[in-house]
């Protein structure tokens, strides 16, 4: 729409969440339209604090104790315990926590 078209009082009618672009879901909310996945990957902001927030709980220490009668004592051959060695071949535990938790932050 040029400004002519403004002038002479001629409106451009769109569909509803047209305007707001493809990254964004269709559906509106109290609060406004509803943001996908996509649409919050573009936001800096909030991509920050996923990082944040997921590398900080990728960087604690995963351990696997057992009860003892004096205490505890960390266990190697559990299967928990080979998981957190080696989730996949991929990846080491830090770097799968990481991911996990900032898809489940994102979504």
């Amino acid at each position: 729409m040029g400004i002519l078209d403004r002038i002479l009082g001629r409106t451009e009618t769109r569909a509803a969440g047209a305007s707001l672009g493809a990254a964004f879901a269709l559906n509106e909310t109290a609060n406004g339209p509803r943001l996908n996945a996509r649409a919050v990957e573009n936001l800096s902001a909030a991509l920050a604090c996923i990082q944040v927030v997921a590398s900080s709980i990728g960087s604690l220490p995963a351990l696997v104790y057992r009860r003892s009668g004096r205490g505890r004592g960390e266990v190697n051959d559990h299967p928990v315990s080979r998981l957190i060695r080696a989730p996949n071949a991929a990846q080491t535990w830090p770097d799968w926590i990481e991911w996990t938790v900032g898809q489940a932050l994102l979504h």
